[in-house]
């Protein structure tokens, strides 16, 4: 089950993970990059070894949503984001998102 209070939601084991606890994530990474300028030092501290497949899409995608693909140059360890690749299974979010709905889409994630 999902831990609402985890700092780091996207370091957590997914293993028994539903499509609440994906659509909770999905939230959480959607306020990080709108809040990027307070956030800056936790973007800039992610690991991407350390996250699954699925969250490396999803962070994908709202790096693109956020038409912030500029900071995949200028941000260290976002580089490792430009070669993220569509999720081979389908994922499936408990409501469809509010950004542009095509990208997620585009990597797999459906609702």
């Amino acid at each position: 089950m999902y831990d609402y209070t985890s700092k780091q939601p996207y370091y957590l084991d997914q293993s028994a993970w539903d499509i609440e606890e994906y659509y909770t994530l999905n939230r959480y990474l959607n306020k990080l990059f709108l809040q990027r300028e307070k956030r800056m030092n936790e973007i800039t501290d992610i690991d991407f070894d350390r996250l699954t497949e699925i969250t490396r899409v999803l962070f994908r995608i709202q790096i693109s949503n956020k038409r912030l693909d500029h900071l995949m140059d200028s941000v260290a360890n976002l580089k490792p984001f430009k070669d993220v690749q569509p999720l081979s299974e389908p994922l499936y979010l408990r409501i469809p998102p509010i950004d542009d709905k095509q990208i997620y889409l585009d990597y797999n994630v459906r609702w």
